[in-house]
């Protein structure tokens, strides 16, 4: 009998400290949360863009993901190579990862189409302003930047510019 009590003082015991560590790992709630903002700005005109992409059924630009997208990502950046492609006629766009070398940077100007988080040099002031749900197209050194926080942003970024911005065979 003393076993047996031995064994359910243990199994109680075990149980408190479980108990106890579970507590102790929840996270605090915050005393005072503010609501997300919801009234978001929807753009109806693309702003001008004066950069020829596409010249001539020919291009000088390559499109850049980050490498291991997921498969949302990547099926984003497979719309916007089609829809470039098609303004190419016989010619096509390349497309690549941002995986550099060991003894590589990332130049400061190339012509690059630049999708989702990479590793050129806007995308970390991108990160920083931009919300959850937000995305932005930026033009800056000879690089087009399509940016979006989550893979449905940068979906719908890229939605958006193929839409807006390829018209008629060019862009």
């Amino acid at each position: 009998m003393k076993k047996f009590s031995f064994k359910r003082l243990t199994a109680m015991s075990l149980l408190i400290v479980m108990l106890f560590t579970m507590i102790a790992c929840t996270p605090a709630r915050p005393v005072e949360t503010t609501p997300e903002s919801t009234t978001e700005t929807p753009v109806t005109e693309a702003p001008e863009v004066f950069v020829d992409i596409v010249k001539d059924q020919k291009t000088e630009y390559v499109i850049v993901f980050a490498d291991g997208p997921s498969q949302k990502a990547f099926a984003a950046v497979t719309t916007l190579k089609n829809a470039i492609n098609e303004c190419l006629g016989d010619n096509y766009i390349r497309s690549k990862s941002d995986f550099l070398k060991r003894d590589e940077v990332v130049p400061e100007k190339a012509k690059e189409i630049v999708i989702g988080a990479t590793n050129r040099p806007a995308n970390a002031e991108l990160e920083k302003n931009l919300g959850g749900k937000d995305y932005a197209i930026l033009f800056e050194n000879d690089r087009l930047y399509i940016y979006g926080k989550t893979d449905d942003a940068i979906t719908e970024a890229v939605n958006f510019f193929v839409k807006n911005y390829i018209k008629d065979g060019t862009i």
